[in-house]
């Protein structure tokens, strides 16, 4: 845990971000002594105007901010927030939080959720009355060798635009909220992953996956299968298809993450050769209603 001198001259004060604030809160991202980043297909500062952000000033400028999303509500993200060099880091961030809570409560967002992998912001969160509701693990595959796993009468097939309002509504029935993606962020996704596939049967759409590159390396960043068929071979066979997509994109190599007590899909990934790293990381929540 980290400690912070205490200082009396401390004086924040906290708004709405602004337009105006973009640069300055780019800078703040890039340059903070404390900067928190959650995964997303767009700059953070591209969700300032349309969700709730806030910055702290004092004398000097720009202290800290946060930017917190709900795509879709109910369920928001802590997206990125930082903290300038020698501004106590629990005291912003809780100022920052008790005015953002209510914000979303406003506009009927139930919760509020961080990926807490950044140990700087752990004692704010238990301040500020969030609590560890799952974990989430790494998982790689050295190679890209595919097993023979295909699911009878399926069919995979690049995912089009045309696709993504039903795929928003699979991820409603698929996830929990907080895991939930808009119809908007699957647009796109579509729009830059490297691999982005559909499984349909009968006509239907019952899954799909979407990963990206990394030098070499594939990362599944999305396998969905409708409840009602999993279990059922369906994202194995998209599985093994995304594999040779990866292979045909001259990549040696994938990583995924999943949360660690998903264990239908533990050992889907095992069977396909997938080990943890062993370095869970923690998912914090707590409601937006305020007492």
């Amino acid at each position: 845990m980290l400690h912070h001198k205490a200082r009396t001259d401390l004086t924040l004060s906290i708004r709405p971000a602004g337009a105006g604030d973009v640069q300055a809160m780019s800078r703040l991202l890039d340059q903070g002594q404390y900067v928190h980043l959650h995964p997303d297909w767009r700059p953070a500062t591209e969700w300032i105007g349309r969700a709730p952000a806030f910055v702290a000033e004092d004398r000097r400028g720009l202290a800290a901010c946060l930017v917190t999303p709900a795509d879709p509500p109910p369920a928001a993200w802590l997206r990125a927030a930082a903290v300038r060099h020698g501004v106590p880091a629990a005291e912003a961030m809780h100022r920052l939080f008790s005015e953002c809570l209510p914000a979303l409560a406003a506009q009927d967002i139930a919760t509020l959720s961080v990926m807490g992998a950044d140990p700087w912001i752990a004692p704010t969160l238990v301040r500020s009355g969030f609590a560890i509701v799952e974990e989430v693990e790494s998982w790689i595959k050295p190679d890209l060798h595919c097993p023979a796993a295909r699911a009878k009468d399926v069919v995979v097939r690049p995912a089009s635009r045309e696709d993504v309002a039903q795929l928003a509504r699979l991820d409603q029935s698929a996830f929990a909220p907080r895991w939930r993606l808009s119809a908007e962020t699957l647009a796109l996704a579509w729009s830059k992953a490297a691999t982005f596939t559909v499984a349909i049967r009968d006509a239907e759409i019952i899954g799909y996956q979407l990963s990206l590159t990394h030098g070499t390396r594939a990362h599944l960043g999305r396998l969905v299968v409708h409840p009602a068929e999993q279990r059922s071979g369906v994202g194995a066979h998209l599985l093994a298809d995304a594999l040779e997509r990866y292979t045909a994109l001259g990549l040696d190599r994938v990583s995924l993450n999943t949360q660690s007590d998903n264990l239908p899909s533990h050992a889907l990934y095992r069977a396909f050769g997938f080990r943890s790293t062993g370095a869970p990381v923690a998912v914090w929540e707590r409601t937006t209603a305020v007492e």
